[in-house]
């Protein structure tokens, strides 16, 4: 019961840390698309991968 509790903490953790940067991905490219920056858009597309 120890080692699934460890687990779960560990992948809620994880999957927290993941949407957190899925968002802000997200918001730097909306921000990026509407100022015309493409090369910023294609960059953040590029390393968010």
């Amino acid at each position: 019961m120890v080692a699934f509790q460890i687990c779960l903490q560990v992948w809620l953790t994880s999957s927290l840390l993941a949407d957190g940067l899925a968002v802000s991905g997200q918001a730097i490219l909306a921000y990026a698309f509407t100022e015309k920056d493409h090369k910023k858009a294609i960059t953040t597309a590029i390393l968010a991968a």
